[in-house]
């Protein structure tokens, strides 16, 4: 029997672009990226929810004459939390809203809604141009929603005490009293953090 074709979602972007020419006769494009081309991307997260980016581009004239690259671009991806340190999807989203400049120089004079797109020759690597705008779109650190994260699970049946989004530990029912009753003999100066909290529970040694 004859294999089956590989079939692709969207076509291709084209590698390079003129972004000079396509603003010019306001085109528009909408393909996707293989992330085998966005190498610094691929390995700045644990791994790929899917293995191509999406993207829509928009070419046109700024209202104060600048030639733009608008458009957003989407990426699935596979982050650790922070929290449990286990991996956790997370799409990735990142707008573009640029002007094709030459030079720093140029750059400088751009209005504050534009990021400038320095293209010193006629054409722009397509993959890095998108690549660079996810990149700053990746959040410095990530954590699970609310009630999936690991460690909600694993502190949620011990003692009480739960995590809460923001990474404090709270103390509920009899254990709140207890709590307080140790803070009380500890004094008013050595009142539990909620990492010696955590200590006493990974330690399953409670004092």
């Amino acid at each position: 029997c004859r294999p089956m074709p590989t079939l692709l979602p969207k076509d291709h972007l084209p590698p390079q672009i003129d972004p000079r020419k396509l603003a010019a006769t306001g085109s528009s494009l909408t393909g996707v990226i293989l992330f085998e081309h966005v190498k610094r991307l691929d390995s700045a997260v644990v791994g790929r929810g899917d293995d191509h980016i999406n993207v829509a581009l928009n070419f046109g004239l700024h209202a104060e004459g600048f030639l733009t690259v608008s458009g957003h671009a989407t990426a699935a991806v596979i982050v650790q939390c922070q929290r449990c340190m286990q991996s956790m999807d997370l799409v990735l989203e990142a707008p573009l809203n640029l002007a094709v400049v030459k030079t720093e120089i140029e750059a400088k004079q751009l209005p504050s809604d534009l990021e400038p797109l320095i293209v010193a020759a006629d054409k722009v690597n397509t993959a890095h141009m998108i690549e660079e705008e996810l990149l700053l779109a990746l959040p410095f650190v990530n954590y699970h929603p609310t009630g999936a994260c690991q460690l909600d699970y694993d502190l949620s049946g011990k003692a009480g005490y739960s995590l809460s989004s923001g990474g404090a530990v709270s103390v509920s029912g009899d254990d709140s009293d207890k709590a307080d009753d140790q803070i009380g003999e500890q004094g008013p100066n050595k009142k539990e953090t909620p990492f010696s909290i955590l200590e006493r529970l990974k330690g399953k040694l409670p004092k």
